[in-house]
């Protein structure tokens, strides 16, 4: 996000080049909700909530389930 190589980013960390990609990966995609059906809205909105109550900042399958 700001211009520095993964390279840059291990050699300050003390880490290799690939230990600090797979630590920092880039963030998801992020999906429109005006590009969702409406069944898939409302069950976006349950897995959020799953996921808040577990208090996790993510959503994984153990949210889905």
């Amino acid at each position: 996000m700001h211009g520095r190589s993964w390279t840059d980013i291990g050699t300050a960390l003390g880490v290799t080049r690939q230990a600090a990609q797979q630590r920092f990966h880039a963030p998801h995609k992020r999906y429109d909700p005006e590009t969702m059906s409406e069944d898939l809205r409302q069950a976006m909105t349950h897995v959020k909530r799953a996921a808040v109550q577990h208090r996790n900042n993510y959503i994984g399958t153990e949210h889905l389930l």
